[in-house]
């Protein structure tokens, strides 16, 4: 009876122990998709606009655009909120330009429940 419940004292320790580090592989793959995102949303929109921009700042995609497809089909993560914006350097004629992206991912848990979305943000600078 004793060795009964010292064995399922431990299997309970295994099995809760395992369903940690599940979530927290989740989250890490969710951090990382929303950083995939992030840069995606920098390459497709950031750069292409950059040069073409007349006016001194402008926000693009506020409400976000899917980027990709997971191994289920699903999007990998959204790119939102890009902020392109210029400026002159200091006694130059060079302008700078600078472009930021938010990446947007949720992590599922092992329950298959969405939970509160991961955002991350990249930025470049170029200068002409």
């Amino acid at each position: 009876m004793l060795f009964t419940l010292v064995s399922m004292v431990f299997t309970v320790a295994y099995l809760k122990n395992s369903f940690n580090q599940s979530v927290l592989e989740e989250y890490r793959y969710a951090e990382h998709r929303a950083l995939y995102a992030a840069e995606a949303g920098l390459n497709e929109v950031g750069v292409v606009i950059l040069p073409q921009l007349v006016t001194e700042d402008t926000l693009l995609y506020p409400e976000g655009k899917n980027y990709g497809n997971n191994e289920n089909g699903k999007p990998i993560g959204k790119y939102k909120n890009i902020y392109c914006h210029t400026e002159l350097e200091q006694n130059s004629t060079r302008k700078i330009y600078y472009v930021y992206s938010t990446g947007e991912a949720t992590p599922l848990t092992s329950f298959g429940d969405k939970v509160d979305p991961i955002e991350r943000t990249v930025y470049m600078t170029m200068q002409a």
